[in-house]
């Protein structure tokens, strides 16, 4: 922006996430949790944008949500990444894998969540590596680090609510504002809690595709603009306004 600034060149702005996942109670459990999971602890090691890395929970299932993410992550083959059987490789490199033990380590000593699984390095033939096991924790205080800066690496944040008033406002408590999602069998509650939630990119009851038809961008420290569909190539051209007396 800086630099693009010294020529007023536009530029789009696609930044980091921290995005929201709310699981309400009557919610597919089976297939939201493993959304929850795979797509925050698990897939690419956790390196991306947009992933749900803040797993909100209403309270009649937050239990079960809780112990059905746990048994997802620690059975998730994890190794070499060249392995056909194998779906979590290693972070990036070096500085991600101590920036994100970094963050494992303030969240489990700062007392504002609770360890469900993982935190550790790989071990065994892959101890030498970059391997993150697939990470959660609970009970964990939206305030906190861990809830709040973007970590880019396989670690997920439960945290529990009550309704949905106290859920929207969780979700939007953040500087994020990338994409966010949500799990109900409810149309109305998705229709309204999607219209509450302040992001660029919702997901209801899935992980939408990103097709290029569809515009992708988001709010607030998330950047701004927007690449795909017809919002996308409008980015890069200007209207012009011509007024013509005869």
């Amino acid at each position: 922006m800086a630099l693009a600034a010294q020529s007023l060149t536009p530029v789009v702005m696609e930044l980091g996430g921290k995005s929201a996942n709310l699981i309400f109670a009557d919610a597919d459990l089976e297939k939201a949790v493993q959304m929850a999971t795979m797509m925050s602890a698990v897939i690419a090691a956790g390196q991306g944008c947009l992933f749900p890395t803040r797993l909100l929970v209403q309270d009649a299932v937050y239990d079960e949500v809780v112990e059905r993410a746990k048994a997802l992550a620690e059975s998730a083959p994890q190794g070499d990444p060249l392995d056909p059987s194998v779906i979590m490789g290693p972070v990036i490199g070096c500085a991600a894998f101590d920036r994100i033990m970094g963050y494992i380590d303030i969240a489990k000593s700062d007392g504002t969540s609770r360890l469900v699984t993982g935190g550790s390095r790989l071990g065994g033939e892959f101890e030498s590596g970059f391997f993150v096991k697939p990470t959660i924790f609970a009970d964990v205080d939206n305030s906190s680090r861990i809830a709040q800066e973007e970590v880019f690496g396989p670690v997920l944040s439960i945290i529990r609510f009550k309704d949905e008033t106290e859920a929207v406002a969780i979700a939007n408590d953040s500087r994020f504002g990338l994409a966010a999602y949500l799990h109900t069998r409810d149309l109305s509650r998705a229709h309204r809690v999607a219209d509450e939630l302040d992001a660029g990119w919702i997901g209801v009851n899935s992980f939408p595709a990103m097709t290029p038809s569809a515009p992708f961008g988001g709010v607030k420290s998330s950047g701004f603009g927007r690449e795909g569909g017809r919002a996308g190539i409008e980015e890069y051209v200007h209207p012009k306004n011509i007024n013509i007396l005869l």
